[in-house]
């Protein structure tokens, strides 16, 4: 396994680098205070001391707090599709030759972001407005943030730790530094694991999915097989090369295997000729059998420290 080879170790560290990646939002809900919990209570003739209670401070899906929460969650899901898992909260690997790419793409969401919290400045008071309607004796105006603040609020943040045991600890302390030594490996070690283990799964569901869309139904018809069905190979294909640092022959001879079984396949083809059909869902059946001998040598998921609490706004595209 690429795993036992130190050298791989090596070129690993001195091909990647770690970006970690943060964001701050508003709190959308605060906990009601000590007396309103006691009179929600008191409605349902409990003690107060047991029950729980909060506010939703606005309404998250006004277009102008939604783009702001969108433009974060955009830049989020780049950071995420252009680096692999590293088992550090907030942290994740990028090939070193992307960052430039990177520094582009987040200058981008950046002023993306700075436009939508114009707009969020402008529309503030009829935000908080609608809050006072919605909430009733509930509304505090101190809950709500000034449109001068919001770019200081609203932000994502990212840097570049080093992921090197400091050279120093060798002089100070040799073992500590060998130690040192052996849990980084061991953490790389994991993320080249969890890197490939998503890489197998995501491409194991795609192969399934196209395979069900070429299986015909209970009644014999065939079913509805859109362009998209096909379309999503050429980028996971694409992608796998730019975030790709196993170096794992056994899955890089899958994934080959897999864009052979897929190379010009055309949904309008498909759709016409039976018997085509029929060659191509059996060279997937293929691809998928061998996938699958892969994913269960690993357990499902074994951290998932990058991922924070679920963002709010559209999924990033």
């Amino acid at each position: 396994m690429t795993t036992d080879n130190p050298q791989f170790f090596q070129d690993l560290r001195s091909q990647t680098g770690a970006v970690r990646f943060r964001v701050s939002k508003l709190g959308t809900r605060k906990a009601l205070g000590e007396a309103q919990r006691a009179e929600a209570a008191d409605a349902f003739n409990a003690n107060g001391k047991f029950v729980s209670a909060s506010k939703k401070l606005l309404d998250t899906k006004a277009p102008a707090y939604r783009a702001v929460t969108t433009a974060i969650a955009r830049a989020k899901g780049y950071w995420r599709l252009n680096t692999v898992p590293y088992p550090e909260k907030g942290i994740r690997l990028m090939k070193r030759d992307k960052i430039p790419d990177f520094e582009t793409a987040m200058a981008g969401y950046r002023t993306e972001l700075a436009e939508a919290i114009a707009e969020l400045s402008k529309a503030l008071d009829a935000v908080v407005q609608s809050a006072r309607a919605n909430l009733g004796d509930l509304f505090n105006a101190a809950d709500y943030p000034s449109a001068e603040s919001l770019a200081s609020i609203f932000r994502f943040d990212f840097d570049y730790p080093s992921l090197a045991v400091p050279e120093y600890l060798k002089q100070l302390n040799p073992m500590l530094y060998e130690a040192e030594s052996r849990r980084l490996e061991s953490r790389l070690q994991e993320a080249v694991a969890q890197n490939e283990q998503e890489l197998a799964v995501e491409l194991n569901e795609m192969v399934e999915h196209l395979i069900e869309r070429l299986t015909p139904g209970e009644d014999g018809k065939q079913k509805k097989l859109n362009k998209s069905a096909t379309e999503g190979f050429a980028e996971f294909f694409q992608r796998f090369r730019a975030v790709n640092v196993s170096g794992n022959a056994q899955l890089e001879g899958l994934i080959a295997q897999a864009e052979a079984a897929v190379q010009g396949a055309d949904p309008s083809q498909l759709r016409k000729d039976a018997g085509l059909r029929q060659a191509f869902r059996e060279r997937l059946a293929t691809v998928q059998q061998t996938l699958s001998g892969v994913i269960v040598e690993r357990p499902a998921r074994m951290f998932s420290f990058d991922d924070e609490d679920a963002d709010e706004g559209e999924p990033p595209t």
